[in-house]
């Protein structure tokens, strides 16, 4: 389809996107289950890079992708 429409053909890894996404707010997060101590069961910490979890990572993602190809 590419090739008849002629349109441009473009590749891109997008395996560990959300890995290597800044965060554009502050985002805390609790310790996971497993990594708690006796003295300090619930501890929190802001994130510096982002997770997988986040729910705003698709969208700032598709918006980093789009300033790109555009």
């Amino acid at each position: 389809m590419t090739v008849v429409k002629q349109w441009p053909l473009y590749e891109l890894n997008i395996k560990n996107a959300f890995l290597y996404d800044d965060l554009h707010e502050e985002v805390y997060m609790t310790q996971p289950p497993g990594y708690e101590t006796r003295r300090e069961p619930l501890r929190a910490g802001q994130l510096k890079k982002a997770i997988y979890v986040l729910k705003q990572l698709p969208l700032d993602w598709f918006d980093k992708f789009n300033i790109v190809v555009a």
